[in-house]
């Protein structure tokens, strides 16, 4: 199911000058409106772990932390989760939207 809807969406490029914008000016406001489940390997070489922690105080500021559940996933590797993980953590996000079933990291 996943891969299905993985081959239905439309890429982008972005510009450089768009990218080089967000590495400079673009800070994470944590102004959530609706749940978010945010998946994150734990020794991610791309992504540190503090970029986590940052996005999880900012969303805290704004007041949001109920919109916010972080599932960090132990393993190397930059986004590679399982199958199983990702059905998972969106059969959970829509439990989480649909019912009120707020799933645990």
């Amino acid at each position: 199911m996943l891969q299905a809807i993985n081959l239905g969406v439309q890429r982008f490029d972005g510009s450089p000058s768009a990218a080089e914008y967000l590495n400079h000016y673009y800070e994470p406001s944590g102004d959530l409106r609706i749940p978010m489940l945010m998946l994150s390997t734990s020794r991610d070489p791309v992504v540190a772990g503090f970029n986590q922690t940052s996005y999880r105080d900012a969303v805290a500021a704004a007041g949001n932390s109920d919109l916010l559940v972080q599932r960090e996933i132990n393993r190397y590797g930059h986004c590679v989760f399982t199958p199983g993980e990702l059905s998972s953590a969106f059969t959970d996000l829509v439990l989480w939207v649909e019912f009120g079933i707020k799933p645990v990291p």
